[in-house]
């Protein structure tokens, strides 16, 4: 379950400020409904997003990096660019999800895919501008 006043500073927009004030934290965003949340520009860096609800989000050129996402669902989420190194994807829904700009690019890298150990690249997907 979310925490509640992480939830309120993320749907506040204050959530940047009280990252720095805050920089130790672990943001507990665990089974939350983001999916009306606007969070452009929001540092998610460490955060715990396990299960929670990204679908349909714009969430490009955000910083992610060491995210768990477990189980989380991105159906048609737009992460251009989006910086997702180190992060635990094990099981996370992607359908139809925006990756340009990521994948076979570093953003990925040492990224835990399946559970068992990082992926230093992705096989089958092309390297940017090589298709």
């Amino acid at each position: 379950m979310a925490n509640p006043d992480h939830l309120a500073h993320l749907q506040a927009g204050d959530w940047n400020s009280w990252r720095e004030a805050n920089p130790s934290l672990a943001p507990g965003l665990i089974d939350a409904d983001l999916t009306r949340a606007i969070i452009e520009g929001a540092s998610l860096t460490g955060a715990h997003l396990s299960e929670a609800r990204l679908d349909f989000l714009d969430l490009s050129e955000l910083d992610m990096s060491r995210s768990s996402l477990r189980g989380a669902n991105l159906t048609r989420a737009v992460l251009r660019s989006c910086d997702m190194a180190q992060c635990q994807l094990e099981s996370a829904i992607f359908d139809h999800a925006d990756l340009s700009g990521a994948i076979g690019s570093r953003k990925f890298l040492f990224t835990e895919l399946d559970g068992k150990a990082p992926v230093r690249r992705f096989q089958g997907f092309p390297a940017p501008g090589t298709a």
